[in-house]
């Protein structure tokens, strides 16, 4: 969403001010584009991510607002085949074909909420990555940045039970780590790997 693009945009326009080349790459092209940044948004994408089911929610801020707790419930609950479409979506772009076949990165930041696509990039090119958060630390993120979250005291993020909570909130807050990472590990990152190997395939065999 545009808040995600908010919040590192100072951190791209420095880098270009400051001579590097950047190309962005998001779903939502820009109101207001940098002369100096290449943005990467294929119409393709774009188009099957308007024809999905998936992506019924034309305003995330709007559904949250609307429907509290729990819309962002509904929402955090597909955000992973969200992820795994738009991936699959870009993967087949022509567009993202061409750039990979053309372009040489040594570095990607990487938006870390289900954005682990990039992963494939950064081992496509050899190149570091940073993985970054722009908001509160989510269920998904203890791994990848290494905290434990006291779950059984502070509420889940998407839960927000109030303080001090019940035991049965304590109970639901501290099983959902465990829960998401059960799903993250058998569900998601499988089948982020099939699609990642089948593009480098398929590039192969071309």
């Amino acid at each position: 969403s545009y808040s995600h693009r908010i919040a590192v945009w100072p951190l791209v326009t420095s880098l270009v001010e400051q001579g590097h080349n950047v190309t962005f790459m998001t779903i939502h092209p820009s109101k207001n584009p940098h002369p100096k940044v290449k943005e990467f948004h294929p119409e393709d994408v774009l188009r099957g991510i308007k024809a999905s089911p998936l992506f019924k929610f034309e305003n995330f801020l709007r559904k949250r607002l609307a429907e509290g707790r729990a819309g962002s419930i509904q929402l955090a609950s597909n955000l992973p085949e969200m992820a795994i479409e738009v991936c699959q979506l870009f993967l087949k772009a022509p567009a993202t074909r061409h750039l990979v076949e053309n372009s040489n990165f040594d570095l990607l930041v990487i938006d870390g909420i289900l954005n682990e696509c990039g992963l494939g990039f950064a081992y496509k090119f050899n190149a570091k990555h940073v993985y970054f958060g722009t908001t509160s630390l989510f269920t998904w993120w203890p791994d990848e940045f290494g905290f434990l979250p006291e779950s059984s005291v502070i509420s889940d993020l998407h839960f927000s039970f109030p303080y001090p909570m019940t035991f049965l909130q304590r109970l639901i807050s501290t099983l959902m780590p465990l829960y998401t990472y059960f799903r993250k590990m058998n569900v998601f990152y499988p089948k982020l790997e099939e699609m990642l190997r089948d593009r480098k395939s398929t590039r192969l065999n071309s």
